[in-house]
């Protein structure tokens, strides 16, 4: 950890913004310390393990088997004092019916993106009540799959291939010190570990949730 702390790449004197193509807007960011609106954000550093959140919200009806963009523009001054622009450029297909929408969905990030929106209630609401909206919104994802689709799915299949892992992911969450109720888990305990789940990249965080195990 201290070597990668000393030798990751990173920026400061940072300005960031988010596009997108009409139809769809910027709504908020995501941070440990709460929501913060404004497409246009400051930093005054981000390494390289560093992970921003964000929502989109719909603002006008997207035609279907259209295109959606994002772009994130990111300035910043690189350890050797060169003034830099780095752009990420994104486009998603336009779903029309559900069906589309389920099984394109990314199964990890919307499971953390889950997390850390209920995280983020911490301090607020008492963290059994915390739990329990997460474990609903994990019955209504999997209740209106079946519901919807139980002509088209399999008896067995729970959620389609790319969203099978969300529940263990959340469920794993839940035995987490952000979240458990057991252990005698302080409040530092539980905002260090919404900062870690706010902060760290999702790759490693999906393998923090549910360690890979060899046979």
């Amino acid at each position: 950890d201290l070597s990668r702390n000393l030798t990751r790449y990173f920026g400061t004197d940072i300005s960031m913004i988010v596009r997108t193509s009409e139809g769809i807007g910027f709504s908020h960011y995501l941070f440990p310390h709460g929501k913060q609106e404004g497409a246009e954000i400051e930093f005054a550093a981000l390494d390289a393990d560093s992970t921003l959140n964000f929502l989109l919200k719909y603002e006008e009806k997207l035609k279907p088997d259209d295109s959606a963009y994002i772009q994130v523009a990111l300035l910043y001054t690189n350890p050797f004092g060169e003034r830099l622009i780095r752009v990420i450029n994104y486009g998603v297909k336009v779903a029309n019916n559900l069906w589309d929408f389920y099984i394109s969905t990314d199964g990890e990030a919307t499971s953390q993106l889950m997390i850390k929106m209920h995280g983020l209630e911490l301090g607020e609401r008492m963290v059994k009540s915390i739990r329990y909206d997460l474990i609903e919104h994990v019955v209504d994802i999997i209740y209106h799959y079946r519901c919807l689709f139980h002509k088209r799915i399999k008896k067995i299949e729970i959620l389609p291939s790319n969203m099978e892992n969300l529940p263990l992911y959340v469920f794993s969450a839940l035995k987490s010190p952000m979240l458990k109720t057991t252990g005698g888990a302080t409040i530092d305990d539980r905002f260090y570990g919404l900062i870690r789940f706010m902060c760290t990249p999702l790759h490693i965080l999906s393998t923090w949730l549910y360690p890979k195990v060899f046979a």
